[in-house]
């Protein structure tokens, strides 16, 4: 509460002092619109926070402060351990090639492919860090659910064995052809198919998942952005 009421009086004496029309109103709308946040249901964020034990949150210039609080509100009301780091702090570390490469071939290329190496399963990172922002780059692998690659959409089928299987369907007949990790393909015959739902998050693991820190983050880009 202490932070939206700084937030809030901040935006107030800019309003005041500037006399910028738009923040004058938006502030006028403050209390309404702060009364429908507090309505607003999380099922998507809820689903996918179940099962994370920590995560990165990342904010660059007036949105750094936010990434904070949120780490911190984490921390305190969902029992998951959460960083906030500057994307500007990330982008400004010297990545090495040479260690981003050993990193990939150890933690990405079980999904990915860049050039002849690694894995078909995810989307083919050949020339695709050389066309992004550093802070896309960043968000992409510290927060992979917030931005899916089409045709990449996450399927869970549950056998009626009890069995579970994650992975993107890349045959709709009968059997369901389903492809998981390292590339590994089943044929799912649709009799033995009890359930079958969209898992609503990537089927990547975070960066924190994934062991990654902010360095290996650095060097993972020095070496997608050869590649």
């Amino acid at each position: 509460k202490s932070f939206i009421v700084s937030c809030a009086a901040a935006a107030a004496i800019v309003a005041q002092w500037s006399g910028d029309a738009a923040l004058l109103a938006g502030v006028a709308r403050l209390p309404e619109t702060l009364d429908r946040a507090v309505r607003i249901r999380w099922p998507g964020f809820t689903h996918f926070a179940t099962d994370v034990a920590s995560l990165f949150v990342l904010g660059r210039g007036p949105s750094y402060p936010i990434a904070q609080e949120t780490a911190l509100k984490l921390k305190e009301t969902c029992a998951i351990h959460a960083e906030a780091y500057s994307v500007a702090e990330v982008a400004a570390l010297s990545g090495s090639a040479a260690r981003g490469q050993e990193r990939f071939n150890a933690v990405c290329a079980s999904c990915h492919r860049v050039g002849t190496v690694g894995v078909e399963y995810a989307p083919n990172l050949t020339g695709w860090a050389k066309r992004q922002t550093a802070e896309v780059f960043f968000n992409s692998v510290i927060n992979p659910s917030a931005d899916i690659a089409s045709g990449f959409n996450g399927t869970l089928l549950k056998t009626k064995d009890g069995a579970e299987i994650h992975g993107v369907v890349i045959s709709e007949g009968d059997p369901v052809v389903i492809q998981s990790a390292a590339g590994l393909v089943q044929s799912v015959p649709k009799n033995r198919i009890a359930e079958r739902k969209g898992l609503g998050r990537s089927l990547m693991m975070s960066a924190d998942q994934l062991g990654l820190k902010a360095q290996d983050l650095a060097d993972l880009q020095a070496f997608l952005k050869t590649q």
